[in-house]
């Protein structure tokens, strides 16, 4: 009834109507403005809630950076002082070439007396020698070499395509050491270096440098004897007797050395022989028999040495040298020099045919060296047996002098001498 009492005001007043339109539209724009507002208030919460949690991500993940970045920095400093070290720490390379015990030391000896900073390395070549001793003797010697190898002789002398291939040949050197001059050439294409130095190794190595030029000028040669070579087309520089004879002293501490009573003791050093020499090793004593006859009966003890190659150990106690009294002189150290080292005071003379130890005997140790003329066993030998009897007096004088007057005897010979040209 209400309601069509209102439509009929309605349309009999019209301002009425419109009066109420109007308030019903306001009523829409109110809410729909409500609404607007609601859904826009929603939608920015909700935008604002992802634009936190977008910053947030990216603050996490610049932080992240950031650490990731200085754990980087950090590693880079790490590897830029290691590199500094590694720079800092690196040395130029050096080998030594050696044939065996003797060789070892004295390239032990250049290497301390030139007191330059190196990375050693050595090679030996083993001719009827024992890789594992040699390694342990340049040890001994040595202790910072970088690398030593071995290879025996045939490899390293008589290549082939079924050879192996050299030990150290991969290596780039700033100084190579090699014993013999006739060998420059295959050193120089087998070994890269910058220099090519030669050193002594016994008695063939000086052999050469006399009959040979070095390929390089600049070449040098090291010896213990180097006036021996004072007329070669190489120039000579001097090992260090006192630094040699030191290394010898300290490796003898790894021995077994014969201790010498007295002051009469005279060394007979026999000789090496080449391989497959079918000389029986009896023979290589043969040459001794009447001088230790006469030594003994002049009051000397006489010991012999035999050669590392011609070993006489089950050979002497039945030669005529034992039977006269002689006496084998025995120990497990690979070099007579080192147990002259601890016994020279004891050592009246040295005796051999032929023998690098008569060239040194008397500048290394002091010790009156006497060399007894018997025919050499090679064209090599012979030739080298002129030189070493121009340095050492000969057995004769020995024979003939008071036990006390072997050292003036010595001098005598070496004063006589002083004009001796070695030849070329």
């Amino acid at each position: 009834m209400r309601a069509t009492l209102s439509e009929l005001a309605t349309r009999l007043f019209p301002s009425r109507r419109v009066a109420r339109n109007l308030q019903h539209l306001e009523e829409l724009v109110v809410q729909l403005l409500n609404d607007n507002r609601q859904a826009l208030t929603s939608g920015l919460d909700q935008q604002r809630d992802q634009f936190e949690a977008h910053a947030t991500l990216l603050e996490q993940s610049f932080e992240q950076l950031k650490q990731k970045l200085s754990r980087e920095h950090e590693t880079l400093n790490e590897l830029s002082q290691k590199v500094t070290e590694v720079f800092a720490t690196q040395h130029p390379r050096r080998l030594f070439i050696s044939t065996g015990y003797f060789a070892t030391t004295v390239a032990a000896a250049i290497a301390q007396q030139q007191n330059r900073v190196f990375d050693d390395y050595l090679l030996v070549t083993l001719d009827r020698q024992s890789g594992t001793e040699n390694r342990k003797w340049a040890y001994q010697l040595k202790e910072d070499w970088v690398g030593v190898q071995t290879i025996s002789h045939e490899d390293y002398y008589e290549r082939t395509q079924a050879s192996p291939e050299l030990p150290f040949s991969d290596i780039e050197f700033a100084e190579i050491y090699s014993p013999f001059v006739e060998m420059g050439e295959f050193v120089r294409h087998n070994f890269p270096a910058q220099r090519y130095e030669y050193y002594e190794e016994g008695l063939t190595s000086y052999l050469q440098a006399l009959r040979f030029a070095p390929h390089d000028t600049n070449s040098r040669f090291f010896a213990l004897a180097p006036t021996v070579l004072r007329n070669a087309d190489i120039d000579t520089v001097p090992v260090d007797c006192a630094v040699f004879t030191q290394l010898l002293r300290r490796s003898a501490q790894c021995y077994r050395i014969p201790r010498l009573a007295g002051k009469r003791n005279i060394i007979i050093v026999t000789s090496g022989a080449a391989p497959h020499d079918g000389m029986s090793p009896a023979a290589y004593l043969d040459p001794y028999t009447e001088l230790v006859a006469t030594l003994i009966g002049k009051g000397y003890t006489v010991w012999v040495k035999d050669h590392p190659r011609v070993p006489l150990k089950e050979t002497f106690p039945t030669s005529k040298v034992a039977q006269m009294g002689g006496r084998l002189l025995e120990t497990d150290a690979p070099l007579l020099e080192t147990v002259i080292s601890h016994n020279a005071p004891a050592i009246a003379a040295i005796v051999s045919v032929y023998s690098s130890i008569l060239v040194h005997a008397y500048s290394l140790f002091g010790i009156p060296a006497f060399s007894l003329h018997a025919q050499p066993t090679g064209e090599t030998q012979r030739w080298w047996k002129g030189v070493q009897d121009a340095i050492v007096p000969d057995v004769v004088d020995l024979e003939n002098s008071c036990p006390n007057d072997l050292d003036r005897v010595t001098r005598d010979f070496h004063n006589q001498n002083l004009q001796w040209v070695p030849p070329v």
